[in-house]
């Protein structure tokens, strides 16, 4: 399905994409982008040659999860 028929603002999401692909701004490390609206994912887009199942280094991200996760099962008295 087109994305304009999933996405409020098409046009946007397009410029975005583009800009990822010239590496504009800087985004030429960005390896994928989602995008849900409405509980859908309206664009899975991957660059750089990464593709759907490729693992990505998560870095920080996957501490700052985790932290978040276990503080919430500690209030929760688990």
């Amino acid at each position: 399905m087109p994305l304009s028929e999933n996405s409020k603002k098409p046009e946007k999401i397009e410029e975005l994409i583009k800009q990822i692909k010239s590496e504009k701004y800087a985004w030429g490390k960005q390896d994928s982008l989602l995008i849900y609206q409405g509980g859908k994912l309206v664009v899975e887009e991957y660059f750089n040659g990464y593709r759907r199942n490729d693992p990505h280094p998560l870095a920080s991200v996957s501490k700052s999860i985790t932290s978040l996760l276990i503080g919430g099962l500690i209030t929760e008295g688990k």
